[in-house]
């Protein structure tokens, strides 16, 4: 995300469900919460535990199934 409005147009497009799918570094995750996320996907390991938990836990933030997964690259 490329400065301040281009993060608050992101976020704006995943609560009101008009984006999909996207990527994002750890910038984006926080005061990210936006309903219908259904998955959060790490490539590489992360540094911190508490991290991940962060990151991961923007899935299912409206109480439906979701996952997270870890690919190690």
């Amino acid at each position: 995300v490329g400065g301040a409005e281009a993060k608050r147009a992101v976020v704006r497009q995943l609560r009101e469900g008009t984006r999909q799918v996207f990527t994002a570094t750890n910038a984006l995750g926080l005061g990210a919460d936006a309903p219908r996320i259904r998955a959060v996907v790490h490539v590489g390991l992360v540094r911190q535990l508490r991290d991940y938990a962060q990151e991961s836990g923007r899935a299912g933030r409206d109480g439906q199934a979701s996952e997270a997964i870890m690919v190690r690259a």
